[in-house]
């Protein structure tokens, strides 16, 4: 005689992953990265963390989960700039304009060691290096090095609305914004103009 042999199905998954990743976004958006522990995940989920070490390996590998969900919505959140003109103006109004409506999750994505968060905003980084190129007639390079100037100011500008240290209106942070980027601009264009002035004669030339 054969026995029958009962298989056993596995109890089906009472949150799915995606569920658990935005509840713990959430949980980010509104008390910080320090509020993200599994009991009170847990407890906002209704269960006990079971659930949660089912879906991923440990807390870190849900954090980073937490942090692509967080970097996808950025960059949601600031995809039309070249929309703009001047766009990378537009760009740094929307950092500066999500630091300000979202502190806690611009704080844990960016205010942080987050190696994953800054690969994240690779592609948004060449974009603008690429745009700021076309507008102004600047070799990658040089757009690169006036990026990188004008992202540190821009950066400090949101840092400081994320923490509510300064509260600027729109037109504060357009006027400033606007300021620091056309001197950055006027910079970079008078050294290249005297590089390319300045570059030694010939033996035998006029002196």
């Amino acid at each position: 005689m054969f026995c029958e042999r009962k298989i056993t199905i596995p109890p089906k998954p009472k949150y799915t992953k995606e569920e658990i990743i935005n509840a713990a976004l959430d949980m980010v958006r509104e008390k910080g990265a320090d509020s993200l522990t599994a009991r009170d995940l847990g407890a906002k989920l209704n269960t006990s963390a079971r659930p949660i070490f089912t879906a991923f390996e440990n807390m870190e590998d849900l954090k980073n989960a937490v942090t692509d969900a967080g970097v996808k919505m950025f960059k949601e959140y600031s995809k039309n700039f070249t929309d703009y003109t001047p766009a990378f103006k537009q760009m740094g109004m929307q950092i500066i304009s999500f630091a300000t409506k979202e502190p806690k999750l611009f704080e844990f994505l960016f205010m942080h060691k987050n190696p994953e968060a800054v690969q994240g905003l690779k592609t948004v980084e060449d974009t603008c290096v690429d745009v700021i190129s076309k507008d102004y007639g600047l070799g990658i390079e040089q757009a690169r090095m006036l990026f990188e100037q004008v992202w540190i100011f821009t950066f400090g500008l949101a840092a400081l609305s994320a923490m509510k240290v300064y509260e600027y209106t729109e037109e504060q942070i357009s006027d400033m914004l606007t300021r620091e980027f056309t001197g950055a601009v006027m910079m970079m264009k008078s050294d290249l103009k005297k590089i390319n002035t300045n570059k030694p004669e010939k033996n035998g030339g006029n002196r």
